[in-house]
């Protein structure tokens, strides 16, 4: 299995379905990667529909990405922090253990 790797795009002004939510920063790098062989995925973390942690948990667990990216900009400096905080502490845990 190739290494894959796992992009959290995060809009908490705009509801999903706005066009501001479309990931096409970590969708162009993911096309890439996988031009070279490699796996990964996008999560959406938005207004009217937020990013549940369990879901992230879920996703970390099953393909133990190789690097997690995060869309950041000023307004959601904190809580991208916050996520990241949350898959340092799941990667310290033991496989298969979420």
């Amino acid at each position: 299995m190739s290494a894959h790797f796992l992009f959290i795009h995060a809009n908490l002004l705009a509801p999903v379905e706005s066009p501001d939510t479309i990931p096409i920063s970590e969708a162009t790098i993911l096309a890439h990667l996988k031009s070279h062989g490699f796996s990964g995925q996008i999560l959406g973390d938005f207004a009217n529909s937020p990013l549940k942690p369990r879901v992230l948990a879920k996703a970390i667990d099953t393909s133990q990405p190789l690097a997690i990216g995060f869309t950041a900009y000023q307004e959601n400096i904190e809580q991208i922090r916050l996520w990241a905080r949350f898959a340092k502490k799941l990667s310290q845990l033991p496989s298969k253990s979420l």
